[in-house]
């Protein structure tokens, strides 16, 4: 299949899953691929991390791909599927708090999506502090 059919068709089945539980659905689905697959999924995540990490302090879309990272870690690690799933439903929360007038706006829209990126950003650094700190 080619790639970027292969990238529509996970993005459609992860666009028809609950809210709120579409990365542990992903998550379960994947535990059954080549553990060589889920390795390499887990190194493009940290990679991911560690180049936002960087990037937030470097100019670059760092948020970006500190977001890309917890998405392909959510596909291995249960508890970044989670942290995610977590993010969303807040994400709604939030979403379902604004008047429906507002919610047409583009900026209220994109406040809304930087701010569940600024949650899973600020996920990841606890997470890898803790990690460092403890570990």
């Amino acid at each position: 299949m080619h790639p970027i059919r292969a990238i529509l068709v996970e993005w459609n089945a992860l666009r028809k899953s609950p809210r709120g539980e579409r990365f542990r659905a992903r998550f379960d689905e994947h535990k059954r691929r080549s553990i060589i697959m889920r390795v390499v999924l887990a190194a493009l995540g940290v990679l991911f991390i560690l180049v936002g990490i960087v990037m937030l302090i470097a100019p670059g879309p760092g948020l970006v791909f500190i977001a890309l990272g917890l998405s392909f870690g959510s596909l291995v690690f249960r508890p970044a599927a989670s942290l995610l799933d977590a993010l969303e439903r807040a994400a709604w929360r939030l979403w379902y708090r604004i008047p429906p007038h507002l919610r047409a706006s583009r900026a209220v829209k994109a406040l809304v999506v930087l701010s569940m990126v600024l949650g899973a950003t600020l996920a990841a650094l606890t997470t890898l502090w803790v990690a460092h700190r403890f570990l």
